[in-house]
């Protein structure tokens, strides 16, 4: 069995040129440049330790430390990274509804007033009994855009970092529910 090489077929097609494949072959040795300079060490050093900073607001389990370390994070997303239309509305209606969660987190801790705020919130609405609101909404939407942003082509730092936030994301949904029964008692468990 003989081989044929592909790109003789292709360029008798004139689907290849040699600059096309100069070119990738120099894109190609420019990114395994990037990947191993001192500057992407640099980077990598920083991620960790953003990494572990994330991890380490996880174990006291305070809702406001995490929700202020999101903010910041969105922020930074939306300075530096949202480079499109779409990037830049997704982070625009994160930063919206962590506010719309802020509130919510500020009102559960007195009981009559969360009661009453939350009292119109139709059966959809609801899970187990407790209401489905700007906080419970903030994380389920925001997990999701996590979730998503993990599919793109990112370093492995920064995969491991949006792992984290959603793991922060999944231990303050479960505190806040727990929050949510003591304003609801009678919601079932």
């Amino acid at each position: 069995m003989t081989f044929r090489k592909p790109t003789r077929r292709l360029e008798q097609t004139g689907l290849i040129d040699k600059n096309l494949l100069d070119q990738l072959s120099q894109d190609w040795k420019a990114y395994h440049q990037l990947e191993i300079s001192k500057e992407r060490q640099d980077i990598d050093t920083s991620l960790e330790n953003t990494l572990t900073m994330l991890k380490c607001l996880a174990d006291p389990m305070d809702i406001s430390l995490i929700l202020a370390s999101e903010k910041l994070l969105l922020n930074q997303e939306l300075s530096l990274y949202a480079n499109s239309l779409e990037e830049r509305n997704s982070v625009e209606t994160a930063l919206s509804q962590l506010e719309e969660a802020e509130q919510a987190l500020l009102i559960v801790h007195i009981p009559e007033v969360y009661k009453n705020a939350t009292r119109t919130y139709p059966a959809k609405h609801r899970e187990k009994g407790l209401p489905l609101d700007g906080f419970r909404e903030f994380i389920k939407s925001h997990s999701a855009r996590l979730t998503n942003r993990l599919a793109g082509r990112l370093t492995v730092p920064e995969k491991e970092i949006l792992r984290q936030r959603k793991i922060n994301l999944g231990l303050v949904k479960s505190t806040y529910i727990a929050l949510q029964q003591k304003t609801h008692p009678e919601a079932q468990a």
